[in-house]
């Protein structure tokens, strides 16, 4: 179950990569949490370092609203697990 929802926000995470219109820095800060979900530890330990990680970005003042949300809504997914 928890292995799905890491794969879940993967995805949604990849989502937010292939939009055009977000500014490369957060694209590679995107890109660098979905590499903390896909490392080879425990699940909790990358869940929680991709959470840290996420909550970070969503200060960044680049972002646009609708991506902000985004990501809020990926860390729901995340903090279930």
């Amino acid at each position: 179950m928890s292995e799905y929802k890491v794969n879940q926000a993967i995805l949604a995470l990849k989502q937010i990569i292939s939009d055009t219109t977000i500014p490369k820095n957060i694209i590679q800060r995107v890109e660098h949490t979905i590499k903390l979900l896909q490392a080879k530890e425990e699940i909790p330990i990358k869940v929680s370092k991709a959470l840290t990680e996420i909550e970070e970005i969503t200060f960044d003042n680049n972002i646009e609203s609708i991506t902000r949300t985004q990501l809020f809504n990926i860390s729901t997914i995340l903090e279930i697990i």
